[in-house]
């Protein structure tokens, strides 16, 4: 069950905390969305808050799943000259520091860009949730055996 007070309160204390200026987070499986949420302002000067529609720059992940494949193909088709031209040369209507970086450094994670998470937490691994498992099933074994027995 998807608990959308707590995502919603999540991406809110991230906000906070200064983990990002905004957020957009859309959750899905299969062809099924199951919900959309967004928290703070999608540029800090402006304080326009974040929408459902905002755009953001890709993430590291899909940048290697999709982006570098497209802009190879793109290097390929003669869509794109060289992969030391500015960003904004492709994209003209960036308006942050990004416009300025090339498209390599981008691919290369090179772009100068401060990181985005300080305030995270380490979801616990596979082992630590079997761990605790059974030292709570331990405890509630040893606490249902009557006393005296070893």
């Amino acid at each position: 069950m998807l608990d959308s007070a707590l995502i919603q309160k999540r991406l809110d204390d991230l906000v906070t905390s200064k983990g990002a200026p905004g957020f957009q987070l859309a959750l899905g499986i299969k062809d099924r969305c199951l919900g959309v949420f967004v928290a703070g302002a999608r540029d800090p000067r402006t304080q326009r808050a974040v929408l459902p529609e905002t755009w953001f720059d890709l993430a590291s992940l899909t940048k290697i799943i999709a982006t570098s494949t497209l802009t190879m193909m793109a290097v390929q088709d003669g869509r794109i000259r060289s992969l030391e031209d500015p960003v904004g040369q492709y994209f003209p209507s960036f308006n942050s520091a990004l416009k300025d970086k090339s498209i390599s450094d981008l691919l290369h994670h090179r772009a100068g860009l401060p990181p985005i998470f300080e305030w995270v937490e380490n979801l616990p691994t596979r082992e630590e949730r079997r761990l605790k498992f059974l030292a709570e099933n331990l405890r509630k074994f040893i606490s249902d055996q009557p006393s005296g027995i070893d």
